[in-house]
C-alpha cells in the first residue's frame, strides 16, 4: 500500500464540524470596576493541543484549549474541529502526516475561531 501524503490527506478530509467547549472570562477580584486591560502589558497565551480518532475510524478530532492570564482576569476558549474522512482509516496516518496536518491545515482553521471568540469575551467582561 503506498505511503499517505500530506496533500492525499488534504484531498480525503473534509471539515464536519467546529465545535466549542469553552469559552469563559473571569474578573480578578484584585481589579477595580474602572480597571481595563493596558495595552502594553505583555499577554502570553498557553495552548494545549490534543488529537482523537473517532470510534469508528472515520475521522479525527483537534482540540485547541487557549488560556491568557491578565492582570485583570483570565480567558479560556477551547474548541475543536472536527475532521470525517472519505476513504482513509484515521487509525492509518503516520504522526508525520497528521503533525504536518494540524500544523499547516487545523490550526489554521481554529484561529480564526480562538481570536473572535477571546475579544467577544473580552469586551463583554472586561469592557
Amino acid at each position: 500500500m503506498p505511503e499517505l501524503t500530506l496533500e492525499a490527506l488534504i484531498l480525503d478530509a473534509d471539515l464536519e464540524a467546529v465545535t466549542y467547549f469553552e469559552v469563559s472570562a473571569g474578573r480578578s477580584s484584585r481589579a477595580t470596576p474602572a480597571m481595563t486591560p493596558t495595552e502594553d502589558e505583555e499577554i502570553a497565551p498557553s495552548h494545549t493541543l490534543q488529537t482523537a480518532v473517532r470510534d469508528d475510524d472515520k475521522g479525527f478530532r483537534i482540540r485547541i484549549r487557549t488560556e491568557i492570564d491578565v492582570s485583570i482576569g483570565s480567558i479560556v476558549v477551547d474548541v475543536s474541529a472536527d475532521y470525517e474522512l472519505a476513504t482513509i482509516s484515521a487509525r492509518s496516518i503516520d504522526q508525520a502526516v497528521l503533525q504536518a496536518f494540524v500544523n499547516g491545515v487545523a490550526v489554521m482553521a481554529l484561529v480564526p475561531y480562538i481570536r473572535q471568540s477571546v475579544s467577544d469575551i473580552t469586551l463583554r467582561v472586561f469592557g
